[in-house]
């Protein structure tokens, strides 16, 4: 929801627009004055401006002329009662998007409104890629609405006022990257090079030789390339101890390289990030404390998505316009109950993961609008969270646990079922004698074998005759016929 600024000095005006605006989705604010105005653009994140240019105090010219200079780059529309040509020319000079003659019909302005919108996105997307290709990220390319994220780039703002080296930690596809790149733009040291390496890509071979070179090599290290710039070492955690003491050499004046092209005072601003906490790696000693405390002088927190949910709204409008041109796809943005889903999900990938999911979406969207339809995954991850959450609501609650001294006496349960007799005993528990038991044998036998009197006579293991004898001597001969 894009969030439209009204500035007007008529309060009928000002409330004609306020209901147009909700109407058509837009989150409306409304300023009776050219300062009250200057104030909301600097406190509020707005995508577009509706100004009246004849105002008291100061004119609709005046903020237009203080909007450039402070840098605001949102599309403003001008409306006025006087639609002089000059007083247009000038509206346009200062870079309004578009100029109306009051009254304004609800439908025209609406269609500026929404083109100016999407010309904004397209010229934010074009200005974020151009300065990712030319490694020239600034905060501003940042989506920065929830107040997590604001603190990290207040923090970043910071670092890049000063030389000291910079520990960014934060989970995968955080923005890490980003946020080392902005610093750098934003220093001293912005027309100097950047080297970005990822400690966790390579061995410990190639990694010392890229770092600190090898004897007789003749490729420049890293140090040297980032002579008077900065060095990035992305995953600074998967350096091996005997690397970790060689980089903390940089911090004791002691020479880091054997590249023969080392001759110069090493002048290296030195930015490192990590998806792991450095100090449990320390207590588990498996990174060095004196490192540790060497490079953790400035640490900046990357918040995971989850934590930035302010954020998915612009991340969502700005990767929707970077693959519909890629793409070559016409895609207006998503329902609402799209970007409801998308902010329910918890994006354990973070950033990085929302991105390939619009990108997908984008390239599964039959019509024009992304709909959670287009988000599978996503729709079958949260109904299964929805459906253990209430699998445990609906379990009894677990009574309190006793203290073992406490715990009461455990009475076995008696069983229900009467014990099986054992054929080889009496009722009164004494053993049977052995005709009794083979008697009993020869009975189970027929009835198994329905009185076939050679399937009889082959399991028991003796002759018919033998058998035939037996049934005599047992009484067995009507047990013979009834069970034939």
């Amino acid at each position: 929801m894009a969030n439209i600024l009204v500035i007007d000095d008529d309060p009928i005006q000002c409330r004609l627009s306020e209901e147009m605006l909700k109407t058509h989705g837009y989150e409306p604010l409304i300023a009776q004055s050219g300062a009250e105005g200057l104030d909301i653009l600097e406190s509020q994140n707005v995508q577009a401006v509706i100004l009246d240019l004849v105002m008291p105090e100061m004119d609709g010219m005046t903020v237009l002329t203080k909007m450039r200079e402070r840098g605001y780059a949102q599309p403003v529309i001008v409306q006025t009662a006087h639609p002089e040509i000059e007083n247009i020319i000038s509206a346009i000079r200062l870079g309004a998007t578009d100029f109306f003659a009051k009254p304004i019909s609800q439908e025209r302005l609406v269609i500026s409104l929404q083109n100016a919108l999407k010309r904004y996105e397209l010229e934010n997307c074009l200005r974020t890629e151009t300065h990712r290709h030319k490694g020239a990220l600034s905060f501003a390319d940042m989506a920065a609405k929830s107040p997590a994220m604001k603190k990290s780039i207040a923090h970043g703002e910071k670092a890049a006022a000063t030389q000291i080296p910079v520990l960014i930690e934060g989970e995968a596809g955080t923005g890490r990257d980003m946020m080392a790149r902005a610093i750098h733009h934003h220093a001293k040291r912005s027309g100097k090079p950047f080297i970005a390496i990822n400690c966790s890509t390579m061995d410990a071979d190639a990694l010392e030789a890229l770092l600190f070179g090898a004897p007789d090599q003749k490729e420049k290290t890293a140090f040297d390339k980032a002579q008077g710039g900065t060095l990035y070492l992305d995953e600074i955690g998967a350096l091996s101890m005997e690397l970790q003491g060689r980089l903390l050499a940089l911090f004791t004046g002691k020479k880091l390289s054997t590249s023969p092209n080392d001759t110069a005072p090493l002048d290296v601003r030195l930015i490192c990030a990590t998806s792991k906490r450095l100090l449990n790696l320390t207590k588990q000693k498996q990174f060095r404390e004196d490192l540790y405390y060497r490079l953790n002088i400035f640490p900046i927190y990357m918040p995971p998505l989850r934590d930035r949910a302010d954020d998915i709204a612009e991340l969502v409008s700005h990767f929707i316009t970077k693959f519909s041109v890629a793409e070559g796809r016409r895609i207006e943005g998503c329902t609402p109950q799209t970007m409801e889903l998308l902010r329910q999900y918890e994006w354990p990938g973070n950033v990085r993961q929302l991105e390939n999911a619009i990108y997908r979406a984008i390239l599964l969207a039959e019509d024009g609008i992304l709909t959670p339809n287009e988000f599978p995954q996503i729709q079958t991850s949260l109904a299964g969270a929805e459906q253990l959450r209430a699998a445990l609501k609906s379990m009894s609650p677990q009574a309190a646990p006793s203290h073992i001294d406490a715990a009461p006496q455990v009475t076995p349960l008696k069983s229900k079922t009467k014990p099986i007799k054992d054929r080889f005993l009496t009722e009164e528990g004494r053993i049977n004698n052995l005709a009794q038991v083979e008697k009993e044998l020869i009975e189970f036998a027929l009835k198994k074998h329905n009185g076939k009197m050679s399937a009889v006579a082959r399991t028991l293991g003796i002759g018919r005759s033998t058998l035939y004898r037996k049934l005599k001597e047992y009484g067995l001969e009507d047990a013979q016929s009834s069970a034939a």
